[in-house]
C-alpha cells in the first residue's frame, strides 16, 4: 500500500465522519440532505476545514488570548504557564487547518464541460 493510498483513506474516512454529522444535523429537511449526497467528499473536507480555520482563528487569537490575559491577574504562574502552552498548540492547528484549506482550495481541479 502506498502513502498517497492511505492518505486518501484517511481523507475519505473523515469526510465520511463530517457527512454523517452533517446528515444528522439536516435531520428533517429532504432539500439540504439532497445538497449534502450530492456534494463530493473533498467539498465537504474543504467547507469544514474553513470553518474550523474562521471559527477557530477568532477564538484562538483573539477571545483566548484576551481571557487568558485577564485570568493572568488572578491564577498564579505555574498554572498559567500551561494553559498557555495548550493556547499556542490551539493556534497551531487552526494554523495547519487554514494552510489545508488553502492547500485544498487551490488545488481543486477545474471542471470542464
Amino acid at each position: 500500500m502506498s502513502q498517497s493510498s492511505s492518505l486518501d483513506e484517511y481523507k475519505e474516512l473523515v469526510a465520511a465522519f463530517l457527512r454523517e454529522r452533517e446528515n444528522h444535523w439536516a435531520q428533517g429537511n429532504p432539500d439540504r440532505l439532497k445538497e449534502i449526497e450530492a456534494a463530493s467528499s473533498d467539498d465537504i473536507l474543504r467547507k469544514w476545514l474553513w470553518i474550523v480555520s474562521i471559527v477557530g482563528g477568532v477564538i484562538c487569537f483573539v477571545v483566548l488570548p484576551l481571557g487568558l490575559a485577564f485570568l493572568q491577574r488572578l491564577i498564579p504562574s505555574f498554572l498559567m504557564a500551561p494553559l498557555w502552552v495548550f493556547l499556542k498548540l490551539a493556534m497551531g492547528l487552526v494554523l495547519i487547518a487554514f494552510f489545508l484549506a488553502i492547500y485544498l482550495t487551490t488545488s481543486k481541479p477545474s471542471k470542464e464541460a
